[in-house]
């Protein structure tokens, strides 16, 4: 994170660094050239859906009694 950006380090092959730009998240360097691009979508949309988890468990303000 920066302080205007965010990026997200996809560290298992494909490898890729992606920027969210809110409501996009979009891959800016890849590591690994695709192997499968059939795969990318699913990919993307999984990406996406942790993101959206990220930030919900960010925002949560419940005490951690772990």
């Amino acid at each position: 994170m920066t302080d205007d950006r965010l990026f997200i380090i996809h560290n298992r092959k494909p490898r890729f660094i992606a920027e969210v730009k809110e409501p996009e998240i979009e891959v800016v360097q890849w590591i690994d050239d695709p192997d499968r691009p059939e795969r990318l979508a699913k990919l993307m949309s999984r990406m996406g859906d942790w993101y959206v988890a990220y930030c919900e468990w960010e925002d949560d303000d419940t005490p951690n009694l772990n």
